[in-house]
């Protein structure tokens, strides 16, 4: 299999979110405004500080289209 599939399981939720607004080149702020959510909210889950609830799982799912 493609090692760079496999790395996406095994990073974190903070370190997967990270990668994938930086992927798509948003900012914070760009980020949180796309889910709905408070910037402060965006820099807890990059910082491990919290987990969304699956209703903001989904709203990340669909910006990413994951």
């Amino acid at each position: 299999m493609n090692t760079p599939f496999l790395s996406y399981f095994a990073m974190s939720f903070p370190a997967r979110f990270l990668q994938l607004r930086k992927d798509h080149n948003l900012t914070q702020q760009q980020m949180a405004d796309k889910v709905g959510i408070h910037i402060t909210q965006v820099k807890r889950y990059e910082a491990g500080q919290a987990q969304p609830s699956v209703e903001q799982l989904k709203k990340i799912a669909t910006a990413f289209n994951v």
